[in-house]
């Protein structure tokens, strides 16, 4: 994996899959790759790859982009309406820890599973952000339960690894379910930061750890 920390999913956006990201993000073909950029201001959120189906050609792009240099492959793509500003901290994270994504722009009216990982990839980069800053290796120490519990999943139900929407959905369930556990013996102020509410297309999402 050339970009281990960055973020990236399929959706089948046929009318059989999403249709309803189809529309949103007004895609017109098949396959269509994206760059969502959450950093970006209005109107540079989404860069469309308009290149060659080549692996030379799509990782020398997505470096251009994570430099936020021009690329001859990129195309301003369709942001879907009313985004919403994410946080200034998580800002600063998306951009230490080189994810680039969407979760907290305009998600209003997308599927849950959407929903749901764009709420996992917010508190996963406060999570993150958080055991850099602390004593010992917390962060390597998580990364090893998320993995551990991955494989659990991946045992437990089953699942086809060439399925890559179950073994992303697999991700989501592991880090989600080791992110909560590790923060049920966390200081009440890590809690609170990691497990403050996304805002996902104007509605603010909570989360309680039980």
């Amino acid at each position: 994996n050339e970009f281990p920390r960055l973020p990236f999913g399929q959706i089948d956006v046929s009318p059989g899959g999403s249709p309803s990201i189809a529309a949103a993000f007004q895609v017109k073909r098949s396959p269509e790759i994206k760059f969502l950029l959450r950093d970006q201001p209005a109107g540079h959120r989404v860069l469309n790859y308009r290149g060659p189906l080549a692996f030379e050609a799509m990782l020398a792009w997505c470096q251009a982009v994570l430099r936020g240099v021009s690329s001859p492959h990129s195309e301003a793509g369709v942001e879907p309406l009313a985004p919403v500003q994410p946080r200034q901290q998580d800002q600063q994270d998306q951009h230490r820890s080189g994810l680039h994504n969407g979760p907290e722009v305009g998600a209003s009216g997308l599927p849950q599973s959407v929903r749901q990982m764009a709420e996992t990839l917010v508190r996963e980069n406060r999570m993150q952000r958080l055991l850099r800053k602390s004593k010992g290796d917390l962060l390597t120490q998580y990364e090893m339960r998320v993995a551990q519990a991955y494989q659990d999943i991946i045992r437990r139900q089953d699942i086809d690894i060439n399925d890559r929407y179950a073994v992303q959905e697999a991700n989501r369930q592991a880090r989600d379910s080791v992110r909560k556990d590790f923060l049920r013996n966390a200081a009440p102020d890590m809690r609170a930061e990691v497990e403050a509410g996304v805002n996902l297309g104007g509605k603010v999402v909570g989360d309680t750890i039980e």
